[in-house]
């Protein structure tokens, strides 16, 4: 069982957690070939925007959390990208692409908002 942590009731952990899920499910069912390279990226690159996201989430310093979010949306923008390429290849439907779209742009919104920011208040937890 995990630790119980204040981050892991935020909405944006939250979407974070779902976007990584989905691109698992995603590249599960792919060619052994599609698997070996595009899969594999998407892969990386969701495990990477949730990485970043969670420590960004309770990163004490305003400059480091910027960072953190900052590479996160560099992770979304390549998941979008991956999913793209799938969707062209016919390798995904376009209802899977666009359930990943929405949450990507989603989370790409409340980072945004985050980075953005200028009153410190990166989430609803008190203080």
């Amino acid at each position: 069982m995990s630790l119980q942590l204040p981050h892991k009731t935020l909405d944006l952990y939250l979407l974070a957690k779902k976007i990584l899920n989905c691109c698992y499910e995603i590249t599960q069912d792919l060619s052994p070939e599609v698997r070996r390279t595009l899969a594999q990226e998407m892969r990386k690159a969701s495990l990477t925007a949730y990485q970043k996201i969670i420590i960004g989430l309770v990163q004490e310093k305003k400059k480091k959390r910027r960072q953190y979010f900052q590479s996160a949306l560099d992770s979304l923008v390549l998941i979008d990208a991956i999913m793209e390429v799938l969707l062209d290849m016919d390798h995904i439907t376009g209802k899977t692409a666009n359930e990943l779209t929405e949450m990507i742009q989603t989370a790409y919104m409340i980072i945004e908002g985050r980075i953005e920011n200028k009153n410190g208040e990166w989430d609803k937890r008190k203080k």
